[in-house]
């Protein structure tokens, strides 16, 4: 049984500066797909250097379109999310 999915998402570490991947979300059906930006409301991960990032946005209207990119951290922001201090 799946416990999140994977976000089809890439940032600069806000603390290293180094590319992070493997974003997750617990959103959603929990299948352990790779899910666009625009499908969920937080998503995080960790950077090599160990700095937890987290996203979090209103929920998503129901209609937006989906990109085959990997979005980007202007994307997200242009939507809605914002880095979570913590």
């Amino acid at each position: 049984m799946a416990m999140f999915n994977y976000v089809n998402f890439e940032m600069p570490c806000p603390k290293c500066g180094k590319t992070v991947r493997g974003f997750q979300t617990k959103d959603g059906d929990l299948t352990m797909d790779l899910v666009e930006i625009e499908a969920v409301v937080t998503m995080y991960s960790r950077c090599e250097c160990r700095h937890w990032i987290e996203l979090s946005r209103a929920p998503p209207p129901l209609d937006v379109a989906t990109p085959k990119a990997p979005a980007t951290l202007e994307q997200a922001i242009s939507i809605g999310f914002r880095i979570v201090e913590g």
